[in-house]
This record gives structure tokens, C-alpha cells and sequence, in this order.
């Protein structure tokens, strides 16, 4: 069923059949196979494909590992409010894998994260928050609120 809307190019096919080879659930595991189906859905901007596609090339399944692609992936998603995104980005950033070190940025995303309902991101945000000045805290504050008014980052 999947397969047949998947292959007409519907995203949304695309993202679950990725899933569902991602999982071994009604097909045969095979992460390169998924990593297929979720690129061409994440092409098209689906967010949750991103995110799914960004976790086989944070952890090299069915795809070279790569975490500045998984940085991209999720940046993406992050960027348009996609909460668990967020939270993976902020832990990039956290510990500068496929991003430089950036604890600003990393308490900015876990912020966000948090306010989109990631329960860990709370305690991620206060652990970073002690490795920032009171003039770096106000600084990431300033981010949130921009891209929470919609104003970018």
C-alpha cells in the first residue's frame, strides 16, 4: 500500500515506508533501503523524514556516518518547529559533533525543545547554562525569542 503512493512520489509514502524498513515492521529491515525512502521524503520538507534520516547519519545506518549531515538534516527541521529536532541539534551543539561547540546555540535548542514539549530538554538547558556567562544566557534568551516571534535566528 505504502509502496505503490510511495513510488507516485507522496512524502508522506515515502516517510513511513522509510520508517517501516527502518523498524523491520511488515518488511525485512534494511537501513539503506530507509535512508532512500526518508531522503526523497525529507527532500520534499518533510520534517519528521528529516528527522528519522538525520538519526541514520548521526549513527551511520544505511549511510556513512555523518553528523554535519545529520546537523543539517535536523537544523531544517529545527528551524520550522519540529520539536525533537530541535532537541538533537541542541546536544550537536552541546557536543560539537558535525557543528563547532557552541553552548549558546545548544541552550537556545534545548529551550525551544523544551517549549515544544521534550521533557529532557529542561535539565539539558540548565546542565549547558553552567558553562555560560550571565551575558551569553541573555544572549541565547534573545534567540529564542526571536525565532519564537518569527523573526529567525
Amino acid at each position: 500500500m505504502f509502496q505503490k503512493a510511495a513510488q507516485q512520489g507522496l512524502a508522506l509514502a515515502q516517510y513511513r515506508l522509510g520508517v517501516m524498513f527502518t523498524d523491520g515492521s511488515g518488511v525485512k529491515q534494511d537501513y539503506a533501503a530507509a535512508a532512500g525512502w526518508l531522503y526523497k521524503a525529507a527532500a520534499q520538507e518533510n520534517m519528521p523524514a528529516q528527522h528519522e534520516l538525520a538519526i541514520l547519519y548521526h549513527e551511520g545506518k544505511g549511510v556513512s556516518q555523518n553528523h554535519a549531515q545529520a546537523a543539517q538534516l535536523w537544523h531544517k527541521a529545527a528551524l520550522k518547529g519540529f520539536a525533537a529536532a530541535q532537541y538533537k541539534l541542541a546536544a550537536l551543539y552541546s557536543y560539537g559533533q558535525g557543528v563547532q561547540r557552541d553552548y549558546v546555540q545548544a541552550h537556545m535548542w534545548y529551550h525551544l525543545a523544551a517549549i515544544g514539549g521534550q521533557k529532557m530538554a529542561c535539565d539539558e538547558r540548565d546542565a549547558v547554562a553552567t558553562h555560560l556567562t550571565p551575558e551569553q544566557l541573555a544572549e541565547s534568551a534573545r534567540r529564542a525569542r526571536k525565532w519564537l516571534i518569527g523573526d529567525g535566528v
